[in-house]
Formats: structure tokens, sequence, C-alpha cells
């Protein structure tokens, strides 16, 4: 691939754009955001919207990074512009509906969306010893999940489904738990301690049964704590009672501020295996897994994308309460009781 297009530049936005200005083999980087003010150069052009993409682009690859609230509309854009091979951060679309709208413009063309937790070389590592756990005997008796997230006021909104869409995946997709007998949505607390300013937190709990067994999910959104928490922890027993404790941390920082990804096993409490991964590399083995994908002949399957459509069913269907969280009386009481914690 030689011609890039991104389409958004925050957070993943830069970084993403970063690496491909890295990469000697890009010839020219086309850049869409309206907000973000530069200069073009030989090798880079920046661009306000997709009508300013000059009809000459022979764009490779586009790269839809904004905010999940424009992903249609750019998902739409870049397929009515000819783009071929397309990648979509995360959540992919906000809705059924929105699938449904997408969904007859695709033909020929494939659409990776970003799971970057799933290129977690210690993910690698949990699914390589959960398999070999249950063909020796083990199965899974509990499974409990944190997921905790600073709230981010440059977004000045609070979406659910944007920040646990990824341990859904993980479990769902990723981890191949999906054949769930029974689940169970137990709402909690969800504003804590708003008066006081002292802690903010919407705590939503999902409780799911796999045929016998109980899996506690919780998820936390902490909108002032200022560490995040991305912990899954997997107990396993067999027969005979030995039990086995997995513990996959995601995107954990040292005292030295580095970010690392982890996993440890415990077997009868004692630790079995430890290893530590540099987290960064989740990234470069995303893009390069998407580059991949793009270059093959195999345009009838869309990488990632069906899985998409599957957790949003899910979620539309069983917890699209979690939506309901009252902005307008969470917002102005963060904004004006809390301006020195951003």
């Amino acid at each position: 691939m030689k011609h890039i297009l991104c389409v958004g530049i925050g957070k993943m936005g830069q970084l993403t754009l970063d690496y491909f200005k890295k990469d000697k083999t890009i010839e020219h980087i086309y850049v869409i955001d309206p907000k973000f003010q530069a200069r073009s150069t030989k090798r880079i052009t920046w661009l306000k919207n997709f009508s300013q993409l000059p009809s000459s682009a022979q764009i490779d690859a586009a790269f839809i990074m904004t905010p999940v609230s424009a992903h249609q509309s750019c998902l739409e854009q870049a397929l009515k512009a000819g783009i071929q091979n397309i990648f979509i951060e995360k959540p992919a679309l906000q809705s059924k509906k929105e699938f449904q709208a997408v969904l007859p413009l695709i033909q020929n063309q494939k659409i990776a969306v970003g799971y970057i937790l799933r290129q977690s070389k210690a993910l690698q590592d949990l699914k390589h010893f959960l398999k070999q756990y249950f063909h020796n005997g083990f199965s899974l008796t509990h499974c409990h999940v944190t997921y905790t997230k600073p709230y981010d006021f440059s977004l000045k909104h609070i979406n659910a489904w944007e920040e646990c869409c990824h341990p859904w995946d993980l479990l769902f997709c990723c981890l191949n738990f999906k054949k769930a007998r029974k689940m169970t949505v137990r709402q909690k607390k969800l504003i804590n301690n708003l008066k006081s300013g002292q802690t903010v937190a919407a705590k939503i709990k999902y409780e799911l049964t796999f045929n016998t067994q109980k899996t506690n999910l919780n998820i936390f959104f902490s909108y002032l704590k200022p560490a995040r928490k991305r912990e899954f922890i997997f107990e396993l027993k067999d027969n005979e009672n030995h039990s086995c404790k997995m513990i996959l941390s995601l995107d954990v920082a040292d005292s030295t501020g580095k970010v690392h990804d982890k996993i440890c096993i415990y077997q009868n409490n004692k630790p079995v295996y430890n290893a530590v991964y540099p987290a960064y590399e989740k990234l470069a083995r995303q893009i390069k897994s998407v580059c991949r994908y793009f270059k093959t002949n195999k345009k009838e399957q869309l990488h990632l994308f069906q899985d998409s459509i599957v957790l949003q069913n899910i979620y539309d269907n069983t917890f699209g309460f979690a939506k309901n969280i009252d902005e307008k009386k969470i917002i102005p009481l963060l904004q004006s009781k809390n301006q020195n914690n951003r």
C-alpha cells in the first residue's frame, strides 16, 4: 500500500499517523480532520472533510479514527468514494440501526475493526494456557472482569458501550465464550458520592451463566480516579479439586511509567507462570495485521466486522439501558466542581 487516508486525529489517530509517517513504503498520506490545523507537505496532505479529497487520489486504505458518533458518516463516505480497504476504530458503529444502514453499501470492500486488545501477546498466552488446562480436565468456575477508565473531559459525554465493548469482545469473540445459557444484568449504584466530589463512578454489573459456569463481569466507569484497570481473572478446577487462577492485566503502568501487559498463573495458590510484554507493541501488531488482511484476496470476509455486529446485537437487546446515564445531571457537576482534576 502506497497511499493512505487517515480520518480523525485524536489519540489513536495521532498514534496511527505517526506509525505511517515512519513507514518509508507509504508514498503519500491524506489526513481529514476539521479541527486540526497543519500545513500540507510533499508527503502529507491535510484536508477539512471528504469533499476536499482530490478525485485523482488513489487511496489504498482508509483509517477512520473519529469519535464513534461520526463513524457511520465517515464509513459511508469512504464506501461511496470507492475505497476498497477500510479500517474503523472500535466500536464500529453505535447501534443495529446504523449497521443496517451501512450493510447494503458494502460490496467487495474489506472492513477491519480496531479491537486492539486482541493484539496483546499476553492474551495469546492466556488463550494457549486456557486451552491446555481445558484439555487436561479443568473447567471454568468463575470469570471476573474489572474494567476501569477515568472520565475523559474532552469527550463531553458518557458512552457506556464505547468503554465496555473491549472486555465483551475478548470474552465473546476472542475467547469464544459465546454460548450463554442465561444472562442476568444488574445495574448497581450508578453514581457514588457525587456531591462530595471525591469519587464519581458509574458501576454496572453483568452476570452470565455459561452452562453451569457462572461468570461475573464487573464494569466500572470511574470518572475522576486517575488510574485505569483492565483485568481478567479466570478461575478453574478439575475433578480432583485442584485449582488454577489465571490473571490477565492489560495496559498496566509500572513505577517507571512504562506500560505493560501481564499474565500470571497460580496453581493451588502457588505462582507457576508470569510474563510481561510491552503494551505499546499492540498498535504496531494491529496495523500490520490489518494491512496483511487488506493485501489478501479474501474479499468474502469482513475482518472483525461480523463480530462487531454480534456484539452490537447483544448490547442493544440486553444492555441498552447502560446508555441511559443522566448526563444532564452528571456533566455540569463534574465540570464545575472538579475542574482541577482534569
